[in-house]
């Protein structure tokens, strides 16, 4: 049985996001500073946790959800050491992690 679908956060189902028009390089920068002004715009953002569910669910890298990867490890470290398959539906313990 599958498990509950994650729209990714750029869908038509949810409000634009607080990134849209912006350089994507902002939130992929290795800069500290960068960082910190990814952060800070993801965090008065209308989809800041649905890109934070995305980000774990696809492993990804940069800042997402206003949480740079370390900092997603430390959410939630058994999705970035799990074996399972990519496609295997994974939502409930992304859910569970960030507490939502």
């Amino acid at each position: 049985m599958p498990g509950p679908r994650l729209d990714p956060p750029w869908s038509d189902s949810f409000p634009p996001a607080a990134c849209a028009g912006r350089d994507p390089e902002l939130w992929q920068s290795d800069s500290p500073r960068d960082q910190l002004q990814a952060k800070a715009i993801c965090r008065d953002c209308p989809a800041e946790h649905t890109c934070l569910l995305w980000a774990l669910h696809h492993r990804e890298t940069g800042v997402w959800g206003a949480t740079d990867e370390a900092e997603r490890w430390q959410l939630a470290p058994d999705i970035y050491h799990d074996a399972r398959p990519d496609d295997e539906p994974m939502l409930p313990l992304f859910v569970k992690a960030i507490g939502a």
